[in-house]
């Protein structure tokens, strides 16, 4: 190593773990925040590498040491970048951790590569091997984005598990005896079949709808209640301009009769204009969430969301009444 490139290696051992404390990309788009968390291992494999060359100065740490110290300096520093985060309002993750040890194993493979024939070959599986498992939530974001384009205008259907990248139940849970009372009932295919469990309101929330309804004139679901007793339900749309505010978000509550298939018909219109002191951007819709109230008695209660989708104005239909 000449002697003028250690303080450059110095400088980016220092930089590099800045770049995880300082550098941050915003969490929405979701795939935004996947790959913020698919960058440590990137930046966690160069700073093992320069270690790396660092340590080979030292003859001692020319072999498989200097591969091992380097591994655990950068293990070592992503613990303390973690524990950091926590006092700059960002979390520790040991799923973060995880792709610390992936990068710096992966980078160090790639140094390998660059070492005599016999170690190459390792040296190649191991950066392959260790970056696509770094990657591979970042794979499966983008997957799910495919797959959501594919079905538009169908909001919710899950006719594939990438569908579940956007999807969190809360007070809820997937039931199979559900799923089979609601194909029997009329429901053929079931998207979600839940079946209440508790919590304040429990339900599921899309994260990220594809956001521009604006052509469209109708939300439709098409739901079941596999039950003998009528089920509340409860339909909540908001946009990014969204404050938290009640009434500053489009609610809907209405009632699926026993033993039965529903077809739930919203006018956009309607949508639109529930936010009290503005009108919703239908460009920039940003959530939907069907939820019960927290009544314990509602504890067990079932209920299947078959499909959700956009229609145009030539399927328009008018909203049903509450």
């Amino acid at each position: 190593m000449r002697a003028g490139s250690r303080p450059l290696l110095w400088g980016a051992a220092l930089a590099l773990p800045a770049v995880l404390l300082v550098v941050s990309l915003p969490s929405r788009p979701m795939i935004l925040g996947t790959l913020n968390d698919a960058g440590h291992a990137p930046v966690l494999g160069a700073f093992a590498v320069v270690v790396l060359l660092l340590l080979r100065s030292s003859a001692a740490l020319r072999g498989f040491g200097g591969f091992l110290a380097a591994f655990s300096i950068a293990l070592a520093v992503g613990a303390i970048v973690e524990l950091l985060q926590s006092f700059i309002g960002r979390g520790a993750e040991w799923d973060d951790l995880v792709r610390d040890a992936l990068g710096a194993a992966g980078g160090l493979g790639l140094a390998a590569c660059f070492l005599p024939p016999r170690r190459r070959a390792v040296g190649l599986v191991v950066f392959v091997a260790s970056f696509a498992a770094a990657f591979w939530s970042l794979g499966e974001a983008l997957l799910a984005y495919r797959e959501r384009a594919r079905q538009w205008p169908t909001v919710l259907d899950l006719s594939s598990a990438r569908d579940w990248y956007f999807l969190r139940l809360h007070g809820m849970t997937i039931d199979d005896g559900t799923r089979a009372d609601c194909a029997a009932g009329g429901g053929e295919r079931p998207g979600l079949a839940l079946r209440i469990t508790g919590g304040d309101y429990p339900g599921v929330t899309h994260l990220e709808p594809r956001p521009d309804w604006s052509r469209f004139r109708a939300l439709k679901l098409d739901l079941t209640n596999p039950d003998s007793m009528p089920i509340a339900l409860t339909l909540r749309v908001h946009d990014r301009a969204h404050d938290k505010r009640l009434d500053d978000r489009f609610n809907f509550t209405f009632e699926l009769g026993p033993a039965s298939r529903t077809v739930v018909t919203i006018a956009l219109e309607d949508v639109a204009k529930a936010p009290a002191s503005r009108r919703m951007d239908l460009q920039r819709v940003d959530g939907l969430i069907l939820f019960t109230m927290g009544d314990p008695g509602l504890i067990g209660r079932r209920f299947c969301v078959n499909r959700v989708w956009l229609a145009s104005p030539r399927g328009f239909e008018p909203r049903l009444p509450p």
